[in-house]
This record gives C-alpha cells, structure tokens and sequence, in this order.
C-alpha cells in the first residue's frame, strides 16, 4: 500500500484566505480580517490606540521623572555594580536591569555610567 502525502498546511489555507478575506461581525456588520487587508481593499485601516506610558503630574525628564525601580536602579550601578549584580540583588533578569538603566539614561539626557555616576555624585551634594 502506497500512502500519499498530505500537502502543506498554506494548500488547506488558501481557499479559506481566497473564500472569506473578511470577518463577519457577530452582529451583522462586515469589516476586515486585519487592518492591511483593509487598506489593500480601499478602506481605511481601524485606528489604533497607543497607550502612554507617561504618569500624569510626573516630569519628562530629569530626576523627579524616574520610577523608583529605576532609581533603584541608577543608584546601584552609580556605586559601581554590574547588570548582573544588580540583577541577582534585585531578584530581577538582567535585560529587565537593562530596559530600566537604559529609560533613566534617556531621562536624565546621558549616555554612559561615568556621567551617571556623576549625576548621583551632583544630585547627592546639593
């Protein structure tokens, strides 16, 4: 007995992205699949909502617009430790330890732990 292969997974994919490119709303109302279909169809694709991560009543900048976990943060690393110690002292992965020096650095207008480490030096004396 000879078995046949089954085709691909995109054979069995296509007559349905062929047959039905758009979604049927529960209640009736017909829109697209997904909003570059929309716009390949001529409709205007569905407007999207950024969320803002900015805190009302915090600064944009400078040391009062830094989180606590990043001023955790800035503070060690300005005392001399690692991604990684801060990490494991912190009970948080390093790319997170990252992610967090890396919005204080953009916040506070600086670009490496030597100015850092002056800034906490500054902002401490005064």
């Amino acid at each position: 007995m000879v078995r046949r292969r089954r085709p691909s997974g995109l054979a069995y994919a296509a007559p349905a992205a062929v047959h039905a490119p758009h979604r049927v709303d529960p209640l009736g109302a017909d829109r697209p699949a997904h909003p570059r279909r929309a716009c390949r169809a001529g409709r205007a694709a569905p407007a999207r909502r950024r969320r803002s991560r900015a805190v009302p009543g915090r600064p944009a900048e400078g040391w009062d617009s830094l989180t606590a976990s990043e001023l955790r943060i800035v503070l060690l690393v300005a005392g001399g430790a690692t991604n990684k110690q801060v990490a494991d002292q912190l009970f948080l992965s390093p790319h997170t330890v990252g992610t967090h020096l890396w919005r204080a650095f953009t916040k506070l207008g600086i670009s490496s732990r030597v100015e850092l480490t002056r800034l906490v030096l500054e902002h401490d004396t005064a």
